[in-house]
């Protein structure tokens, strides 16, 4: 079950290719925002995963944040398919 208060922690080192400039969205070399972005989501699936059922997973919705990852594929295969 998750609850409130869940920690988690994620690191990562800024290699040239995490950078705005290399991916365009800046012209220095820092991490880039959308690698940002990616590391929080990251650090937020991963700290939830052990309270999670099996064929659980999250999503970044505020409907909705744990889903049933078959039936969420299927939903989206059919989707896309229409």
């Amino acid at each position: 079950m998750v609850t409130i208060g869940i920690k988690g922690r994620e690191e990562v080192v800024v290699l040239p290719e995490l950078t705005a400039k290399h991916i365009g969205s800046g012209t220095v070399p820092v991490l880039a925002t959308p690698m940002m972005i990616a590391l929080m989501e990251k650090t937020c699936r991963l700290s939830v995963k052990p309270y999670l059922d099996e064929g659980q997973e999250t999503v970044g919705t505020h409907e909705r944040f744990i889903i049933d990852e078959k039936k969420f594929g299927e939903k989206m295969s059919a989707k896309q398919h229409s």
